[in-house]
């Protein structure tokens, strides 16, 4: 029998809630927590999605959708660090890996090649760029701001994190909008 606990969580007075834990045998998993995880292989579910197949340093495995994180260099054999992302409340596990190429916290200069403004589920204008950064990789990257960058548009910007692979910019500057 599998042995699993999930903490609770509590609705805090901001309308936001406390970050979820899943116990799993001797192993915990929190939101917001980074754990290293061995590929074991990619695998094919029938009638679903392709996944990576991680096992925790103690032995416990978690499947990982694999169609985000093409551009990650991710193979069967090496060890990644993945956040936790989410848990949701009939415990399944999101796990967002560590990007190849950004630390967050850091400001980056990427050449934007397209653009499109909507409006997401909160009623937040947000703008999604196609990207070229550094690592010379073609990016998605969804930006909170007033500020819209056209194609051949050179920013600079402060690499948060990612979200299913597309990345999370802030602090925005706009240093040439050709």
């Amino acid at each position: 029998m599998l042995n699993i606990k999930m903490d609770q969580t509590q609705q805090l007075p901001s309308g936001k809630r406390n970050a979820r834990s899943i116990h799993i045998f001797t192993e915990t998993f929190s939101e917001g927590e980074w754990h290293s995880f061995k590929v074991l292989k990619l695998m094919q579910i029938p009638g679903e999605n392709v996944y990576y197949l991680l096992e925790s340093l103690q032995g416990n495995r978690i499947l990982m959708t694999a169609k985000y994180y093409d551009g990650y260099g991710i193979i069967p054999g090496t060890t990644i660090k993945c956040l936790v992302d989410k848990i949701n409340c009939s415990g399944k596990i999101y796990l967002e890996p560590a990007h190849p190429y950004y630390e967050a916290g850091n400001r980056y200069l990427f050449h934007v090649i397209g653009s499109e403004q909507f409006t997401d589920r909160k009623g937040r204008s947000i703008t999604r760029f196609i990207a070229v950064g550094p690592s010379q990789e073609e990016s998605i990257a969804t930006i909170d701001t007033r500020q819209a960058a056209q194609a051949g548009a050179l920013i600079s910007a402060i690499f948060v994190g990612t979200r299913k692979g597309v990345l999370i910019l802030k602090e925005i500057e706009v240093l040439n909008n050709c």
